[in-house]
């Protein structure tokens, strides 16, 4: 449910190049709040919703199978099996697909570890907000990366 949630809420994305934008200068400050929810289709409100109910599945996930302990390498593998299976059905496998599952599995499992790292800052609403804000715009834009190797893998 955590990485269907984050794959659906990645695809509320209205504005590719406004994404890069916010992107570009390597970080994300408070004044541009506005921009990230505006550009993800959300609000302060829904999004705030969202993130509680991804700390919440993530503190089960946490609780069941101790994620801090777990390193991204280790990640990958498990997440590639969810997206292969539930999120990302492919009937044939080719090279370029196999490419593009490992790279978007493998910024989800970052993601993941990284949202995971954002949890403590959910006190201080804005902080969390921001720190949230900017990890889905890492891994949006590294699905982008991902999706454009997937579709220049097929023109070679």
């Amino acid at each position: 449910m955590y990485l269907k949630n984050q794959l659906e809420f990645s695809k509320g994305a209205t504005d590719t190049k406004k994404v890069k934008e916010l992107l570009s200068d390597g970080k994300l400050d408070e004044s541009e709040i506005d921009t990230y929810f505006k550009v993800f289709s959300t609000d302060e409100t829904k999004f705030t919703n969202y993130i509680k109910l991804q700390n919440s599945l993530y503190t089960s996930l946490n609780d069941e199978y101790n994620l801090g302990e777990i390193s991204q390498e280790t990640l990958i593998p498990i997440i590639e099996e969810i997206y292969i299976k539930d999120l990302l059905p492919f009937e044939e496998r080719s090279t370029c697909k196999q490419k593009y599952i490992r790279d978007i599995t493998s910024a989800a499992a970052l993601a993941l570890i990284e949202h995971g790292g954002c949890i403590a800052l959910d006190l201080t609403v804005v902080a969390g907000i921001i720190c949230h804000s900017a990890v889905s715009l890492i891994q949006w834009n590294s699905g982008q990366d991902a999706l454009d190797a997937y579709h220049a893998c097929f023109k070679k």
